[in-house]
């Protein structure tokens, strides 16, 4: 019975100790997997952020070539709104959507890899039987009109022979004249025009006024954000959506160097030379008056656990909503500032 009894007591203990073991391990194994998690995601964001580049810098080249690349552009904005979405997500610790979102991203970029290179290569072939046609056209035109000022000073030289050098002229001109579309397509003069970004703002009635201004705790504002392309070419944009309370740096234009601040939330897009692109951004204060614990932007939360001094000036805590636009450099192969920012003050006080 004795012997029975230890047995039991043996079993009981190796159970016991599997259980304790079982338990010790479950927080490694769960963060393990966790990070497990998060390098996938990570690696699956940085697959999805080549494959943009790459779709957008093979649309240029396209573009280059004369082809439209209108449709491009929007399937380009789809990986580009998927590609924000995936980054902010993984900042708020969401591994699997962003992963999910980030392949989807990569995906429609391989895609648009593919089309535009097909894009090209047709408007190459294009390119260059327009240039044939318009070569063989040219040479036509000038031997034609060649003969035709040689057989016409042979029939008028007798009435007219003392008028030969304005008749010589007067037929270089006109075979100028026939050359001018052909020197076109292959002498190409700068436009003159500044190159520049627009960047604004717009209150809820999309005119300059009407911003929010004071706002409470958990109540949803809206203001209008918009960009626009002077450049002379396409451009990939990313807006960086930053908080800030009076004594945090803004942007440093003198420097063209951006806040040293985390963004809250992002927007990447693609815009055409000439087009314009436009979005609301709507955001939620989360604390209490002079503590921000949050920032929702477009239902998306960024905990900042921002405090702000009281302004005995203007009697208020004030942050400042600010928007920094950055340019993808296709030289660098990374965003860059481009030294452009706008921004609200918001008065958070009872």
């Amino acid at each position: 019975m004795r012997k029975f009894e230890g047995k039991i007591e043996v079993m009981f203990s190796l159970r016991l100790s599997l259980v304790v073991f079982s338990l010790l391990l479950c927080p490694y194994l769960v963060l393990k997997a966790n990070a497990l998690d998060q390098s996938q995601a990570a690696s699956t964001i940085s697959q999805a952020e080549w494959a943009t580049v790459a779709a957008y810098e093979a649309a240029l080249e396209a573009e280059k070539a004369g082809g439209n690349v209108s449709v491009l552009f929007i399937r380009l904005n789809d990986a580009g709104k998927l590609l924000a979405s995936a980054r902010i997500l993984y900042r708020n610790g969401d591994f699997d959507t962003a992963s999910m979102l980030a392949d989807l991203s990569k995906n429609i970029g391989g895609d648009v890899q593919n089309s535009a290179v097909q894009l090209k290569d047709y408007e190459l072939i294009e390119n260059q039987r327009r240039s044939l046609l318009t070569i063989v056209a040219f040479v036509a035109v000038v031997a034609a009109i060649g003969l035709g000022s040689v057989l016409s000073w042979h029939l008028l030289r007798e009435r007219y022979g003392r008028h030969r050098g304005w008749f010589i002229i007067g037929s270089l001109i006109i075979m100028f004249l026939a050359a001018a579309p052909a020197s076109a397509m292959y002498i190409h003069l700068p436009s003159g025009s500044e190159s520049f970004s627009e960047l604004w703002l717009l209150g809820p009635s999309r005119k300059a006024e009407g911003y929010p201004f004071n706002v409470g705790v958990d109540k949803t504002y809206s203001i209008d954000l918009g960009v626009g392309n002077h450049l002379g070419h396409s451009a990939y944009y990313m807006i960086e959506v930053k908080l800030r309370n009076q004594t945090q740096p803004l942007p440093n234009s003198s420097t063209s160097a951006p806040s040293s601040l985390n963004s809250t939330y992002e927007f990447q897009f693609f815009l055409a030379d000439g087009k314009t692109w436009e979005t609301v951004v709507s955001f939620v204060l989360q604390g209490t008056p002079g503590f921000v614990n949050n920032i929702s932007v477009n239902d998306n939360s960024f905990p900042v656990d921002l405090p702000s001094m009281w302004d005995h000036g203007r009697n208020g805590y004030y942050y400042q909503l600010f928007f920094e636009l950055w340019l993808y450099n296709t030289a660098s192969q990374s965003f860059q500032f481009h030294n452009r920012f706008i921004g609200i003050w918001l008065n958070m006080t009872d």
